[in-house]
């Protein structure tokens, strides 16, 4: 008997090739999804890492389903590499220089302040709201040293013409790449006289220093175990890491005075794939909380005027009083001082009106100090290459 197929009818094969589709086709929200909520966040490690692990990217995962993947250190060069290629592997960046380029725009994705709640955008301060990043704190270049070569009830450099006086206060140093501010303060360039940097006093000065340096370091972890192997004396270094460090009673201490105050900010790089779950996250890390729980493990300046409501108390150096300067924010994401009269440091339960109320106001640590401004970013281009051409010199 000849039977015919209903051409209308599938076949079993039919049927099982159109069920794998269709499981195909109805899954393929579900792996978007996951896709989506898997977030790569690249910032620094050690002692910064850990605690920005336990302050943010936990409570971020536990409350919003998205898993995060940490990548340390960050890069400029290999985000704009990531980008140039077309290969974004990263989806979140705390990295300041590219956000404010002139090119910005093609290599960060503009902030999506849709994503953030009322609340948090009230009570940033505005300078942490720009166009292409989001604030996330400030810290302070400081002078540290190790206890062991430069004990308490010993004598310490105080500034860092001091601190190229090495026939006064013996021992290897070391400093961070492309130092230049504190050159020329050694080279007692005033401080409302820095900018526009004079590279070529610059690198005189450093000339000057260099045989006495053992290392010029670029990640926040080296100062400390410099210090802590005794490989140097004194170093400058990231305030934060060096509290972190006494605290768990390492041989380290620093100094305030002359520290150079510097914002950091994220960053979201131009394609990433999971643009939205990373404007979620830099939205999450500007709340109150989460920069409350931050501040709590790690000693930097928080951005988010509601702070005090969400912190039980502040812990404050044991520092002598130094001269205040305020930062103000220039128009291009840098920031520049201001002198102000002699103030004494303060901690008190609320936050600065503004950036003009910080030096009279804010309890924390970056702000706690003498400050210097920090490096133009229209002088940042030349300058750093000026500087490695000066260090291979």
């Amino acid at each position: 008997m000849r039977r015919y197929i209903n051409s209308s009818r599938p076949t079993r094969r039919q049927a099982l090739i159109g069920l794998s589709g269709a499981a195909l086709v109805l899954g393929a929200p579900s792996i978007l999804r996951a896709q989506e909520s898997t977030l790569v966040v690249v910032s620094g490690g050690g002692s910064y890492e850990e605690a920005f692990r336990k302050a943010v990217v936990d409570p971020f995962q536990s409350e919003t389903g998205i898993k995060v993947t940490y990548v340390s250190p960050a890069d400029a060069a290999k985000l704009k590499a990531q980008v140039d290629s077309s290969n974004v592997q990263w989806d979140v960046v705390e990295i300041s220089g590219p956000a404010f380029r002139s090119d910005a725009d093609k290599y960060v994705e503009e902030i999506d302040y849709g994503a953030f709640d009322k609340e948090t955008l009230d009570n940033l301060v505005p300078e942490a709201k720009t166009k292409y990043a989001v604030g996330s704190y400030v810290f302070s270049t400081v002078m540290a040293f190790s206890t062991a070569d430069y004990p308490a009830d010993k004598p310490r450099p105080r500034s860092w013409t001091e601190f190229w006086d090495v026939s006064a206060f013996p021992g290897p140093r070391s400093l961070r790449e492309r130092t230049v501010e504190f050159a020329l303060l050694a080279a007692g360039v005033p401080k409302d006289k820095l900018y526009p940097i004079d590279f070529d006093q610059a690198f005189a000065s450093l000339d000057r220093i260099k045989p006495h340096i053992t290392k010029f370091w670029s990640v926040g972890a080296e100062p400390g175990q410099l210090l802590s192997d005794r490989q140097v004396a004194m170093s400058s270094a990231w305030n934060g890491r060096m509290q972190i460090l006494k605290e768990q009673g390492a041989g380290v201490d620093y100094l305030w005075n002359e520290g150079m105050l510097s914002p950091l900010h994220w960053v979201v790089p131009k394609g990433t794939k999971n643009r939205a779950a990373a404007m979620r996250f830099v939205a999450y890390q500007a709340s109150a909380q989460a920069q409350a729980r931050l501040n709590n493990l790690i000693f930097y300046g928080p951005l988010n005027r509601q702070l005090p409501r969400c912190i039980g108390s502040f812990r404050r150096p044991r520092e002598e009083k130094n001269r205040v300067l305020r930062p103000v924010y220039g128009g291009v994401g840098c920031c520049a001082v201001a002198h102000v009269r002699p103030v004494r440091a303060r901690a008190h339960s609320f936050a600065p009106s503004s950036i003009d109320d910080i030096s009279g106001s804010w309890g924390w640590a970056a702000v706690r100090m003498s400050v210097l401004p920090l490096i133009t970013l229209s002088q940042c281009g030349s300058g750093r290459d000026a500087f490695d051409r000066a260090r291979e010199h």
